[in-house]
């Protein structure tokens, strides 16, 4: 069975409905996100295409599960230890404060 078959069986099922919205709403646990650092002293943005282009050869070129939504956390809140990937960039003289 291939998947157009698959999705126009569900579709006349009653509990397609159902089935589709438990599965459009479960959480998925990915392997990689990627995370952007912000901090206080300066312009700490990016070129949009940098995080595209990781996540794009993530994709392509390995299998591990990838988010595809890009988180921003501050360099001074400890939850950024726990992301496997973070990207500091910036234009100006970056300064940190005593938490970052």
């Amino acid at each position: 069975m291939n998947r157009r078959n698959f999705v126009k069986g569900l579709a006349l099922t009653p509990i397609s409905a159902v089935l589709l919205s438990t599965l459009a709403n479960a959480e998925v646990d990915y392997d990689f996100y990627f995370t952007r650092l912000s901090y206080e002293s300066g312009d700490w943005d990016v070129d949009e295409r940098m995080p595209s282009n990781v996540l794009n050869s993530l994709i392509e070129y390995t299998t591990i599960k990838v988010d595809l939504s890009e988180r921003i956390i501050a360099l001074g809140d400890p939850i950024m230890l726990s992301a496997p990937f973070c990207y500091l960039a910036g234009h100006r003289l970056v300064q940190f404060s005593y938490d970052e």
